[in-house]
């Protein structure tokens, strides 16, 4: 067995690389962890390799691939410490293997991922948007062998074929091999080296033919020829494991822990380094993010229909909050409370994780072929898996929203409100004031038979505008409104545009005229 770790070294590295198979396991020493879970996933491979990084004031943060289908898509999740705890965030959907992340400038984080094999790609993430950036270093993810650099070049770790041993190839001054406790064997291992050559190891121990027992995580430094490790964690089974040396020399692990049905994403530093336990921030660390998501897709919700149209961008980040009971429930609690302190937004999220998140409706007039106007309506979005729909917390919420000035509230709390309800009107007239297309068009339908002048006039230059940006629905709506204001030319070329684009009332308008 010796003969054979000399020649697959020395085939693969030179002999300069080559350590003397006469390695012990390290002394264990005691050393304080300070552990905290940062992500659960469903699924038994669902996280890949964690990457760590630091932010400038020398916060850790964490990037990995996340497998578990957020909406069907594979995503990369962005974990980032601040001073009231971890928040974890979605910048981009991808199918990646690998993924790597570093501090960029400001507040921002670049991202490198890509396949095992092929070009890599990158993006600049600043909490809301991505921009493309320059590829950074991100070594190929290997069972058997890990890679880092420092000022002197290329380092490697390498586990033995029987999984007992790792070896530290190096440029100049190689650690001694590094064996696992008598009768375990490593499973999932990784390194870092800073720019004088310190090098840290982290290595998941199992027993000995018992691949799925729980083992113990340890930390390993390499010092004066010789290893000395602490441990980390025990008792756990851990599947990925990654580890980064902070701006003083402090060593910091992330590692997943796998759990059968689910996964963990856990992240372990110097207990003298680790802030006390903080603040008001929702236990899932998903939460925050996906919330200040959701807030942003609701000035303009996803237009068009099906899944596909959640998947990209914000509204993936927002779908988050729709996954699970804890999660909706984590998130109603914390909008519900800056509702009470008067933010609009706030109350018509919580509304809508009530009835559809990410929801809009649209109202679609048509001509009669009395003085009545007509009118269909129709909502989307996507119905929450961990809230039950209750139309009267919905409604109240939406209420609360537009008592704040939240357009969308108006509109939805219009919509919501049974037809002999005087608020129906005066809701949907100021979500059309706030210019909003359909809430223009529930305006003109509830003002009166035929519709008011004064609605009228509102709701045409909103219509007119959302119909140049291509809503078919606005096209139609603006045709009825020309044609009860007496404009039949333009009332048919509207109504002309609308049909064109598959809607059928209009081409029902376009048959009566």
């Amino acid at each position: 067995m010796v003969l054979s770790l000399f020649v697959a070294s020395t085939a693969a590295l030179g002999c300069s690389g080559w350590q003397p198979p006469w390695s012990k396991a390290p002394t264990i020493v005691e050393e304080s962890w300070a552990a905290q879970t940062v992500l659960v996933e469903p699924g038994a491979e669902s996280l890949g390799t964690p990457s760590l990084f630091f932010d400038a004031a020398g916060q850790p943060g964490v990037a990995l691939a996340d497998r578990a289908f957020y909406m069907g898509t594979q995503t990369v999740a962005l974990a980032r410490r601040d001073d009231r705890g971890w928040r974890v965030e979605f910048p981009l959907a991808s199918a990646s293997w690998r993924v790597c992340a570093s501090a960029a400038e400001g507040e921002g984080v670049a991202l490198t991922y890509g396949d095992l094999e092929g070009p890599l790609a990158a993006v600049r993430w600043d909490g809301a948007t991505t921009t493309p950036a320059e590829p950074g270093p991100c070594p190929r993810p290997s069972s058997e062998v890990r890679e880092a650099t420092n000022a002197a070049g290329a380092h490697q770790l390498e586990r033995s074929r029987d999984g007992r041993t790792l070896w530290h190839h190096a440029p100049k001054n190689p650690c001694p091999a590094l064996d696992a406790a008598p009768g375990q064997r490593i499973g999932a291992f990784n390194f870092a080296i800073d720019d004088a050559g310190h090098l840290v190891a982290v290595l998941y121990e199992h027993p000995e033919g018992e691949a799925t027992a729980p083992g113990r995580l340890l930390h390993a430094t390499c010092g004066a020829k010789r290893w000395t490790s602490s441990i980390v964690a025990e008792g756990v089974r851990v599947r990925e494991v990654g580890v980064a040396l902070d701006g003083a020399g402090r060593s910091h692990v992330a590692y997943v822990v796998d759990e059968g049905a689910s996964q963990r994403l856990v992240h372990a530093g110097p207990a003298a380094s680790e802030p006390a336990a903080v603040g008001d921030a929702p236990a899932d660390a998903r939460v925050g993010p996906a919330i200040a998501a959701c807030l942003r897709v609701r000035e303009s919700p996803p237009r068009g229909a099906g899944v596909e149209v959640y998947q990209q961008g914000d509204g993936l980040r927002c779908a988050v909050l729709e996954r699970d009971p804890a999660t909706s429930k984590q998130a109603l609690v914390a909008l519900d409370a800056r509702c009470d302190a008067g933010e609009g937004p706030a109350c018509a999220l919580a509304g809508s994780l009530h009835h559809y998140l990410m929801g809009d409706v649209s109202f679609v007039l048509e001509l009669p072929s009395g003085t009545a106007t007509r009118f269909n309506s129709e909502w989307r979005g996507l119905r929450p898996q961990g809230v039950p729909e209750d139309l009267a917390a919905a409604r109240q919420r939406y209420a609360r929203a537009c008592q704040l000035g939240e357009a969308r509230g108006c509109l939805f709390h219009a919509a919501l409100l049974p037809a002999d309800d005087p608020q129906r009107s005066e809701h949907a007239t100021a979500a059309c004031e706030a210019g909003l297309a359909h809430g223009c068009a529930l305006a003109v339908a509830v003002s009166g038979s035929p519709p008011a002048e004064a609605t009228l006039a509102l709701a045409e230059p909103v219509l007119r505008r959302a119909c140049e940006a291509a809503d078919a629905a606005a096209c139609n709506d603006l045709g009825v409104v020309l044609h009860h204001r007496g404009d039949a030319a333009g009332a048919r070329v509207a109504l002309q545009r609308a049909c064109e684009a598959k809607l059928e009332p209009a081409c029902r308008g376009l048959e009566r005229r």
